[in-house]
């Protein structure tokens, strides 16, 4: 899960190398989907601000791996895994899903940002 600003530039946590919360400007590969969203110019400039903000901080190898080992917990606050970094956006800057957890799937935040897309 990934944040695609209107630049092409990407926004998201990872865990591969080197791991962590990044922009990036490589293309993406085959295989993805894109769900356009209703944001203006404004909201865009103001996720990019929170986004620069959170770069550089750790992944959250718990976060993720607490999908298939619920008994493991969140791990630390200041780590982020993919959908909850991109969801924790979606609700500061856009004021969207304001009543779902941040312990969400990636396939879970998918089917929520559908039902709000923009025609392509």
């Amino acid at each position: 899960m990934e944040l695609v600003f209107s630049d092409g530039r990407r926004f998201s946590a990872s865990g591969r190398k080197p791991a962590g919360v990044r922009f990036s400007s490589e293309p993406h590969g085959a295989g993805w989907d894109f769900i356009k969203l209703p944001v203006t110019a404004e909201q865009e400039r103001v996720a990019r601000g929170f986004a620069a903000v959170l770069e550089g901080s750790p992944f959250k190898w718990r976060g993720l791996f607490r999908f298939i080992a619920p008994f493991l917990g969140d791990g630390p606050n200041s780590h982020w895994y993919c959908s909850e970094l991109v969801l924790w956006l979606l609700q500061r800057c856009f004021g969207w899903f304001q009543n779902v957890p941040l312990k969400i799937s990636p396939n879970g935040l998918y089917r929520l940002c559908a039902e709000i897309a923009v025609a392509a």
